[in-house]
């Protein structure tokens, strides 16, 4: 048996013993926490053993090398991620869009990492300049001391770009029921209603996620507003989804909402800027292209040629329900 066998029939035999001695107890904490109904939940037991294995056959060699609780965390992750995934396309009635969250169990093997005594706030957050100052090293290194300890906690670049997404999908959804309530915007297909208490809510949880870290410092900036309440007056669609896209600029549902934020600003520049950036990112759906185009010339006052257009793409695409919509839209206005 070569190295690379051995390695994965190792990494499949600590899988089994994860399976059997965490892995249950993990996931009805979930379905208890977040009210999954445990048949569902055994539903997706399989998807999850599924993405582990494979993660056992695609790495056996660095999993077998890490620490047990490592390695316990990385399996807890992947599991987490396709909770969420299933979770995110149930229906809204069945269950709320809330973060997902599996408990980590305490660490069993010591951290190795060694930081100086920490001078403490009243809040209980680390006083960073007193600690350098008592410790006589210099702020760099503490910080780098830090980050250290927090991947070993957990807290990886992996789990940091992980939330930082939901964030941005958060974002973006407050600034899109924003526009419906508004009136801005005008859907092709049914939405559930707009629940801006439940996105800012969400957004107040994700706030309390990122460690205070240089890496985090951009996503904690954006999530100021939400740090102690709830709601925060006087955030503007465009101004959320600009921090959308500053955050993750490959989010192409961010940028097209963007684009529409800027339309309902009367801006077009600034969509046309959005509606660019949109394009180069991979993935962008055509018809939304077309259609964004098409709202480009409507803002600048060319109705007819913006029909055109649209009635051009609906005759190179007969199938795009899409299109035709907006072309029998706009014809009807």
């Amino acid at each position: 048996m070569s190295r690379t066998e051995s390695d994965r029939t190792t990494a499949l035999k600590l899988l089994s013993q994860f399976q059997r001695r965490i892995l249950p107890g993990a996931l009805r904490r979930i379905a208890s926490w977040k009210g999954i109904p445990r048949p569902l939940l055994r539903d997706w037991l399989d998807d999850v053993l599924q993405e582990l294995a494979v993660d056992c056959v695609e790495h056996a060699m660095a999993i077998v090398s890490m620490p047990e609780r490592e390695r316990h965390a990385r399996w807890m992750r992947h599991a987490e991620r396709v909770i969420y995934r299933h979770r995110r396309h149930l229906a809204p009635q069945q269950l709320a869009a809330d973060e997902p969250a599996l408990p980590i169990s305490a660490p069993q093997a010591e951290l190795t990492v060694q930081i100086p005594p920490l001078v403490a706030l009243n809040n209980g957050r680390a006083n960073i300049t007193a600690s350098v100052r008592a410790a006589g090293i210099a702020r760099r290194d503490l910080r780098g001391q830090l980050d250290v300890l927090a991947a070993r906690l957990g807290w990886d670049v992996e789990q940091q770009s992980f939330w930082q997404a939901r964030v941005v999908e958060a974002l973006t959804g407050l600034a899109a029921d924003l526009l419906q309530e508004q009136g801005a915007v005008r859907l092709l297909e049914r939405r559930p209603a707009p629940d801006v208490d439940r996105r800012q809510a969400r957004l107040h949880r994700l706030a309390g996620r990122f460690p205070v870290q240089p890496a985090t410092q951009r996503v904690r900036r954006a999530l100021r507003p939400w740090n102690r309440r709830r709601c925060s007056a006087g955030m503007t669609p465009r101004a959320l989804l600009e921090q959308a896209v500053a955050l993750q600029p490959e989010s192409v549902p961010a940028w097209l909402w963007l684009f529409e934020a800027c339309c309902s600003e009367r801006d077009p520049g600034a969509a046309l800027r959005a509606l660019r950036a949109v394009r180069l990112v991979c993935g962008a759906p055509r018809a939304a292209v077309v259609l964004a185009r098409a709202r480009v010339l409507e803002l600048r006052g060319k109705i007819d040629a913006a029909i055109r257009l649209l009635r051009r793409t609906a005759n190179r695409w007969p199938r795009n329900t899409e299109i035709r919509q907006a072309l029998a839209i706009a014809t009807d206005a």
